[in-house]
């Protein structure tokens, strides 16, 4: 019998290896839906160009929900490439290069990938730029031809003697108190060598883009959310009093890479019992007892989209009369307010919509002590405008809770807001009392990790 567990989870992790050197990238999609986000950008311009440098890493010290690749989000949303020492130029006003790319590696292949028919190598790109940034007032005709990239940029930027206009990928997140990244060095080179450029900070334009999820992204989505249902649902069959919580997370984590996942879209968190003022929410020794309640916060990520989902289920399988209580009164709360998601309702709605449902029912609204909703999508607190109203196309969270001295009781969903409502893109992995408690009787892969 010893013999056959081992096997079954030797099996398990066998399979696992396979899987994860099966990297899953955008190829899977069309190159057209990169280049349909590059034209969309580009027609929100009246003048000048783009320049997207792509990143390495974000700056240390950041929120806690990036990923390592954060920053580059913006490169990757235009070119399905992820890759350091890589710039993307978009010069909207030039009939025959409009977008140009320059970067390492097989360009037939790149090209491909991105649809962009004008790949270059990263060395070139100062060359060009240097001879497209020289006033073209001042170019023969004969330079003209014999470098028509380079002065093409310069004819677009000359703008008839217009502002001279340059869109920029500024840094998002900021942490001043560390190094700047180094493509601003790019940039500011550029604007010591004359007055006469503007400029302009490209996530003005990108973030409008990108809070509206094309029919690509919301794929994504729904394939982020359903590895992480499996997982969440592995957890609650694995889980068993005398575990740890970093064991259940590593069961999360397991089912994930086993499902292909790219990596987690956050740090996962499994917090068992009453929440500790300061404590930290990551307690490798922590062991859950028997009578606690679990909360985990998690999301897996699949080419570069994540999910962003929070369930809670008892330590034993089993709700005491208090926590069921407690726990279908924040259902009914949470149902009511993803029930009001479709077009021009706002985040500042579902707020305020939660805190007044949460007051009626017993004066749970000072339990809740956070946002009801955020951005989801490249990243877990994705990029948009929390002021202004729904519109079709954009995915939230919806994440009331009640942190009470003896327990809490969190659930998050994710929600697509669509022409005329919504899809509730979580609403399969296990939410009702019932539900829950049944499929907590089920064996779950922890019976042989904890043997």
């Amino acid at each position: 019998m010893v013999f056959k567990k081992r096997m079954i989870f030797v099996s398990l992790f066998a399979c696992l290896t396979v899987l994860m050197s099966l990297k899953l990238f955008a190829l899977d999609q069309s190159h057209n839906i990169f280049k349909q986000r590059r034209e969309k950008l580009a027609s929100m311009l009246d003048e000048g160009i783009i320049i997207i440098k792509s990143t390495e890493s974000n700056q240390r010290n950041l929120y806690e929900f990036f990923v390592p690749n954060s920053d580059n989000h913006d490169f990757i949303y235009l070119t399905g490439l992820e890759t350091a020492d890589a710039t993307l130029v978009l010069c909207p006003g030039s009939p025959e290069y409009s977008e140009i790319l320059y970067i390492k590696g097989n360009h037939q292949e790149i090209k491909k990938v991105a649809g962009i028919e004008h790949v270059f190598p990263p060395e070139n790109l100062m060359v060009d730029l240097s001879n497209a940034f020289t006033d073209f007032s001042l170019l023969r005709y004969t330079q003209r031809i014999r470098k028509p990239l380079s002065s093409e940029i310069s004819r677009v930027l000359y703008n008839q003697g217009k502002k001279k206009v340059i869109y920029f990928n500024f840094p998002r997140f900021v942490n001043l108190e560390e190094r700047p990244p180094e493509r601003l060095d790019f940039i500011h080179r550029i604007e010591k060598f004359s007055p006469k450029y503007e400029i302009r900070d490209a996530s003005d334009l990108l973030n409008r883009l990108r809070m509206y999820h094309d029919e690509y992204g919301q794929e994504q989505l729904r394939r982020a959310v359903d590895i992480t249902g499996k997982a969440i649902r592995e957890c609650m069959k694995s889980v068993r009093p005398g575990m740890t919580e970093a064991q259940l997370r590593s069961v999360f984590r397991f089912v994930c890479d086993f499902n292909g996942t790219d990596q987690l879209g956050f740090h996962t968190t499994v917090r068992s019992g009453p929440r500790i003022k300061g404590e930290s929410s990551s307690r490798r020794t922590k062991v859950m007892k028997e009578g606690e309640l679990i909360v985990i916060d998690c999301g897996a990520e699949v080419n570069h989209y994540t999910a962003d989902i929070k369930r809670t289920f008892p330590v034993s399988g089993k709700f005491t009369a208090e926590q069921k209580k407690v726990y279908n009164i924040l259902k009914r709360v949470q149902e009511a307010c993803i029930r009001m998601v479709k077009p021009g309702v706002t985040m500042k709605d579902l707020q305020e919509k939660a805190i007044s449902l949460l007051d009626e029912a017993g004066g749970y609204g000072k339990y809740f002590g956070w946002g009801t909703s955020h951005f989801l999508g490249m990243d877990v607190h994705d990029v948009g405008n929390n002021l202004i109203p729904f519109k079709p196309g954009i995915v939230i969270t919806v994440e009331p809770g009640i942190v009470l001295p003896e327990f809490s009781v969190e659930l998050e969903d994710d929600v697509l807001c669509t022409e005329d409502g919504y899809e509730w893109l979580s609403q399969s992995i296990p939410r009702e009392v019932q539900e829950i408690e049944e499929f907590m009787k089920k064996e779950g892969i922890g019976k042989y990790l904890n043997e």
